[in-house]
């Protein structure tokens, strides 16, 4: 499965993380999915593979998908982690998707230059759109820091 990408999911909800999964599963996305608790979990999972991120047994994922509220160590601290290192942050692309539509994380996602910020759904066409969205994501590895002179206005 070496041409599977990889993505972490950073869910400190269990339902969460069924309900991701189920969808994933529906959508005929082919990836391979690891899961981390927590933030300080996240952090680990990543500083394990910063050392070697082209190892087979131990690749860096192509998405990370970061809620925001977690206890201890949240969702812009990982952000932060992650861009502190340019190994991991060159070969990794940070996604929020969080339930948290306040604009100022929405302000605070796009001051780090996080491109996606995805808002968790609360429905079956919801699921379907994240799933979507994940696909183009998947579709363009990276960031591209120009794009975020594009984005939408936040809400």
């Amino acid at each position: 499965m070496e041409d599977t990408p990889r993505i972490l999911l950073v869910e400190d909800r269990e339902d969460d993380v069924l309900l991701f999964m189920r969808a994933l599963r529906k959508s005929g996305i082919k990836v391979e999915v690891d899961v981390a608790e927590d933030g300080v979990a996240a952090i680990e999972y990543l500083e394990i593979r910063k050392s070697n991120p082209r190892a087979p047994e131990a690749p860096l994922p192509v998405v990370v998908l970061l809620d925001i509220n977690m206890p201890v160590v949240n969702g812009f601290e990982v952000m932060e982690w992650i861009q502190s290192n340019p190994e991991i942050a060159q070969e990794t692309r940070p996604v929020f998707l969080t339930s948290s539509d306040a604009l100022a994380d929405h302000e605070r996602a796009k001051a780090l230059k996080v491109e996606d910020y995805w808002v968790k759904p609360n429905s079956p066409d919801g699921y379907r759109d994240l799933m979507e969205s994940l696909k183009n994501c998947l579709a363009q590895p990276g960031t591209d820091p120009d794009r975020l002179d594009a984005m939408a206005k936040f809400p």
